[in-house]
């Protein structure tokens, strides 16, 4: 009888921490296939049930020594402890299949740590090149935000269509990281009622490089990281006429593009 009662302490013992064992393969630790997760639902079934049946025949045990019967075939301690034995068996193998199957689903995967130092190496490879000068659109009508003048002979002068589609060809080699537009007017003062549109020609050289900006996004199909900016005129002095001011009334458009550094194990 005491050896009874201590083997029986030992395999509840045993199928409580399997159940205990069992829980902890689910997580992100070991990653289950189907079957073996039906497994390890069904070593849980067959183990609770084990641990259940065993504390029936253990309590058992007090009853039978109060009574002073040792008989070991006693049907309230045979039935419950051979369940228990049976059940605690079955369970064993359902949990040791579902490990199995786990490990052998994780052999020649790639390890979750490994592939995060993969991220990281291919985040550090990819750079941001400097800002490029693209050209200048313009040159805009005098008090205009969108309206350009005929470019004069000689000078190279780009429309929004030829930022549109330098972007575009440069696309095909590398991603568009970001642009700075950079718009500007000339020294003559605002007539009356464009001063009441624009305010200065500050803000009017704002919003030529932000109409530069809705442009080139809505070429592209989509939103453009773009830094806007107005500048001061270049051109000074006293009676400039307006094609001698020309200049200054344009959007100087930048670009900066992603590049893909070669891996230094490569090199």
């Amino acid at each position: 009888m005491l050896a009874t009662t201590e083997f029986l302490k030992f395999t509840i013992a045993l199928g409580a921490g399997a159940l205990v064992f069992g829980g902890g393969l689910v997580g992100d630790k070991l990653t289950l296939p189907l079957r073996g997760g039906w497994l390890l639902i069904g070593s849980w079934a067959l183990l609770g049930l084990s641990v259940a049946t065993g504390v029936l025949a253990y309590a058992r045990i007090p009853i039978m020594l109060a009574e002073s019967n040792y008989d070991l075939e006693d049907k309230f301690f045979t039935w419950p402890g051979r369940a228990h034995q049976l059940l605690f068996g079955l369970g064993m193998i359902f949990l040791g299949l579902a490990l199995a199957l786990a490990l052998f689903g994780r052999i020649g995967a790639p390890d979750k740590d490994d592939d995060k130092e993969k991220k990281k190496e291919q985040a550090a490879a990819r750079v941001l090149g400097p800002p490029l000068l693209v050209g200048r659109v313009g040159p805009f009508a005098s008090g205009k935000v969108v309206e350009l003048e005929a470019a004069p002979a000689g000078e190279r002068w780009l429309r929004v269509d030829d930022v549109t589609a330098e972007l575009r060809a440069r696309a095909r080699d590398a991603e568009l990281g970001y642009l700075i537009l950079v718009g500007s007017a000339d020294k003559i003062e605002l007539l009356p009622a464009l001063r009441q549109q624009y305010g200065s020609n500050a803000s009017l050289a704002r919003l030529r490089a932000e109409t530069v900006r809705r442009a080139v996004e809505a070429a592209v199909g989509r939103a453009v990281s773009t830094v806007t900016l107005a500048t001061g005129p270049e051109v000074q002095g006293v009676g400039l006429a307006s094609t001698t001011t020309r200049a200054d009334r344009s959007v100087a458009v930048y670009a900066a593009w992603w590049a893909n550094m070669e891996p230094a194990a490569q090199r």
